[in-house]
């Protein structure tokens, strides 16, 4: 806040009459790591644009979409997927889907500095199966992410990139419009469930 002040001289006393002429509040300072709307630590700049060519769109430069979006009521939550529509079909969704209709597929959104995603980590049927990062937001329901699988403490599917949009949501599930590189393009259902700290 700038507070202008005028010094009046009265009968050989000082009064001070404060006159407010304007406020400047900085409701957020930059977040470390998020450069033109990108988290620059996920891969390299080439591979983070050839992402939002792929899928043509362009992530938005507003660090407000990092702290207020579609996924900000579940930042340290686990969410189960119970239902998936494949659209576009290959042998990786197709892995998938057999893992959502006969097993526990969980994603755990864990939060990172400042109430943000640091990272969403995915169990199946209580093993770990991978981990994805936000890239960049697009809009508020949209982002790009970056994600790698693991089975048996072995990653497959290196930086395989995808595009999400969150189509639908409620106080305890949440609709996924998804594409990837790998993992062709489906719809995915997810239900909230009860919190695994995973820090």
């Amino acid at each position: 806040m700038t507070v202008s002040h005028i010094l009046l001289l009265s009968l050989g006393t000082f009064s001070v009459l404060s006159i407010a002429v304007r406020v400047s509040i900085n409701t957020h300072a930059s977040l470390p790591g998020v450069v033109h709307g990108w988290n620059t630590s996920i891969s390299s700049a080439y591979e983070r644009v050839k992402a939002a060519n792929k899928f043509g769109v362009h992530v938005s430069m507003d660090e407000g979409l990092w702290t207020k979006n579609a996924l900000t009521p579940y930042v340290g939550k686990t969410l189960r997927m119970t239902g998936i529509k494949i659209q576009q079909r290959n042998a990786f969704n197709t892995v998938i889907e057999t893992a959502v209709n006969n097993g526990e597929v969980l994603w755990t959104l864990v939060e990172g500095e400042r109430g943000i995603i640091d990272k969403w980590v995915e169990h199946i049927n209580g093993g770990y199966t991978g981990t994805a990062h936000i890239a960049g937001w697009v809009s508020s329901t949209t982002f790009i992410e970056n994600d790698v699988k693991s089975v048996f403490g072995q990653s497959f599917g290196t930086d395989d990139w995808g595009i999400v949009t969150v189509t639908d949501s409620t106080a305890s599930s949440l609709t996924f419009q998804y594409q990837s590189y790998k993992k062709g393009r489906f719809i995915m259902e997810w239900t909230l469930q009860d919190y695994i700290d995973l820090r």
